[in-house]
């Protein structure tokens, strides 16, 4: 047996995983090669990539693009080679792609890694992934399309066409996303992010555009990345965590399911919200908006004064006071005196979205 065989044969059933997670991912950088790893130290990471390397398993090339915006030089990656795919065969893996194919375009590098890293840390999460070619192939969608993959949640609930953005997003490529999403009815919700402002904003002035907005069946999120997986992680279709974080600041659930599609009242006439609440003694419509939906932004347009007058409940949308929350998603709705925002602060909620998520993953 030769030594690289030898060593091959060595390999821990932790470094097979690892290396499919590879092939699936297609492009991993050095970070998160160690958090697919679990690794805590930084020698023993990096000993192991060059092990890899040196057994013909992955190769290692160096990071173009606009990855990390501003930064010359930002670190090397890794993708599987046709040896480390035989290894994969031979261990039962189910393999549909050469080692040619899984290899990403440079124009789309940055794109592969953004979404790994937001990929990564739902994996971690509980949540479970599918790369595109695997959801294209299925779902005979064209293979042009530029999504990254679906994310779906641990309950199996939620689905996400995942397109992961940069710093600066160009109007066409919004259009384009928009285009895609109405030429398959599959997978219809979406969640759109990027990492820069301006970006998120052209994101944002284009899906709502009046005259040609983002059209989907389901939920249409458009998030910033770094927010994206603390958002995901608390609204994960688990009810009674989602009721935990509501109840701490001073929300009531009136009903302990979601409203699926509309809630109809006494009059006959259908409001579409999440829930019904009671908040400081009065109950309400209960929009939450700290996803930025577009779909439910515009379902809050829709609760007219008229409605409300008939009615006699106040809309209540959840939101926080950062800039990418409550300033854009008022200036779309414009003035409505039947709804009220409740205003989170944005660090505050986050320290509370991971204290709920602590204590959930101990029970």
């Amino acid at each position: 047996m030769g030594t690289r065989k030898k060593h091959k044969s060595q390999l821990s059933a932790k470094d097979i995983q690892l290396l499919y997670m590879i092939y699936q991912l297609r492009a991993v950088t050095y970070e998160q090669f160690k958090k697919l790893g679990n690794y805590t130290s930084k020698f023993y990471y990096y000993h192991k990539v060059q092990k890899f390397v040196r057994l013909g398993l992955i190769y290692k090339e160096t990071i173009t693009g606009s990855y990390q915006e501003g930064k010359r030089h930002q670190g090397n990656y890794v993708g599987i080679t046709e040896s480390g795919l035989s290894l994969l065969k031979e261990k039962d893996y189910k393999i549909s792609h050469t080692a040619y194919n899984s290899r990403v375009n440079k124009k789309r590098l940055a794109y592969t890694l953004t979404a790994n890293d937001l990929i990564i840390k739902m994996l971690r999460k509980g949540w479970s992934f599918r790369e595109a070619r695997e959801i294209k192939e299925e779902h005979d969608i064209h293979r042009g399309n530029t999504f990254q993959g679906v994310l779906t949640s641990p309950n199996k609930e939620d689905s996400y066409l995942l397109y992961a953005l940069l710093h600066r997003v160009q109007g066409q490529t919004v259009d384009r996303i928009k285009y895609e999403l109405t030429t398959q009815h599959k997978i219809t919700d979406v969640l759109i992010t990027t990492k820069g402002q301006d970006g998120f904003k052209t994101v944002v002035n284009s899906v709502t555009n009046e005259r040609h907005p983002l059209i989907t069946g389901g939920k249409a999120l458009v998030l910033p990345h770094a927010f994206s997986a603390e958002y995901l992680t608390i609204f994960d279709g688990n009810v009674r965590k989602y009721e935990d974080f509501l109840k701490t600041y001073d929300i009531e659930l009136l009903c302990k399911s979601p409203v699926e599609d509309s809630s109809e009242n006494i009059f006959g006439s259908n409001v579409k919200c999440d829930y019904q609440i009671r908040y400081n003694g009065e109950e309400y419509y209960f929009v939450d908006m700290l996803g930025n939906d577009m779909m439910k932004l515009r379902d809050v347009r829709e609760y007219k004064r008229e409605d409300y007058k008939r009615d006699g409940r106040k809309m209540l949308v959840l939101t926080s006071a950062a800039g990418f929350h409550k300033e854009k998603q008022q200036e779309i709705l414009g003035v409505m005196p039947h709804v009220e925002f409740l205003e989170l602060n944005f660090s505050n909620m986050i320290k509370n979205v991971r204290y709920i998520n602590k204590l959930f993953d101990k029970r």
